[in-house]
């Protein structure tokens, strides 16, 4: 497999960093990628370069132990240990539940980031406001 596989904002930090060996938790991370640009209306990570998408990443999420499960992979350096910014400070309209999910597709290390089965299970999906009934819906009525 190559490392080149999905768009740079939407590439997880173990793809940027050289790994040929991954598996669906690369898919999850971009869904994360894509629901954090729905609820800011522009990419979270929106680097021109892999090193900048990492330096993005890593300014949001933060460097932490976590990193060293890189260690082994072609494009590994050792960045420096530094804490991230609280989501609760980025997205400030978002909900508890929103903001647990998000942070459970982000995760760094791919072991740990929530599969597709534990995501569809999340609170976030059992919260108000349920789905609308369709025959509340809004219908179009020709003239």
């Amino acid at each position: 497999m190559t490392p080149q596989a999905i768009t740079r904002w939407y590439r997880p930090p173990e793809l940027l960093l050289g790994s040929n060996c991954y598996g669906v938790s690369v898919d999850l991370w971009s869904v994360g990628c894509i629901f954090a640009e729905l609820l800011l209306r522009v990419p979270l990570f929106a680097g021109e370069s892999d090193l900048e998408q990492l330096n993005l990443i890593f300014k949001v999420l933060g460097v932490k132990d976590d990193i060293k499960v890189f260690e082994s992979l072609p494009g590994f350096m050792d960045f420096q240990r530094r804490e991230g910014i609280e989501l609760e400070k980025l997205f400030t309209a978002a909900s508890p539940d929103t903001l647990k999910l998000l942070k459970r597709f982000l995760e760094i290390d791919p072991e740990r980031r929530i599969n597709t089965l534990e995501s569809l299970k999340d609170e976030y999906f059992k919260n108000l406001p349920e789905p609308t009934e369709p025959k509340d819906l809004p219908f179009f009525v020709r003239g």
